[in-house]
């Protein structure tokens, strides 16, 4: 059975434009600053975009707690223990176990790969800073992301905060209303 295709819109357009932008801009400004490994920064500043502002907001935080915890739980274990499959799992487990204690169920997946990206890959360097460049290149791909889903097309077209904005100004006047009213001044005047 074929697939049903459908129209793409000016929306599908704009989405595919944002993220090719926050990947490309993160890679290219990651290698401006000679991070070793730019290319988690255009990696993740593809997976977190998304159309709204603060969906792309909660895709980052759940992919830096997720970054920030794997890469916390698994220096001991590539400083300390061997490389193998045993600490491997055992570093999981860790992992996701903190993300759940955390209450970031989300971030347990980012939190595992980024243990496997740094037990399961060979770095010249000390797993400490193999962990810390991993979670500086991931942070700046996510800040890219979320710069680009501001500024460029804002999905909400500003309506929502508008919106809310209006909603809090209501309630503003509607609480100097209370504090100046005819009754409040009676009150006061001691009528």
């Amino acid at each position: 059975m074929m697939p049903k295709f459908q129209p793409l819109t000016a929306r599908h357009w704009k989405q595919a434009v944002k993220t090719g932008v926050a990947g490309s801009l993160a890679l290219y400004l990651a290698q401006l600053l000679h991070l070793p490994q730019a290319y988690w920064a255009a990696i993740s500043a593809v997976i977190v975009m998304q159309s709204e502002f603060e969906a792309t907001l909660k895709a980052g935080w759940m992919r830096l707690a997720g970054t920030a915890i794997g890469a916390l739980v698994v220096i001991p274990f590539a400083e300390l223990i061997p490389r193998n499959i045993l600490g491997f799992g055992v570093a999981v487990i860790m992992t996701v176990l903190v993300c759940s204690a955390l209450k970031l169920e989300e971030s347990q997946r980012l939190g595992a790969s980024t243990v496997a990206i740094i037990l399961l890959t060979g770095h010249p360097e000390a797993p400490w800073l193999s962990a810390l460049r991993r979670f500086l290149e991931v942070s700046f791909g996510i800040v890219v992301s979320i710069l680009v889903t501001r500024f460029l097309w804002p999905e909400d077209g500003g309506r929502t905060k508008s919106a809310k904005f209006k909603k809090r100004l209501a309630a503003i006047k509607q609480y100097y209303h209370f504090l100046v009213g005819p009754k409040t001044r009676a009150r006061r005047q001691g009528k």
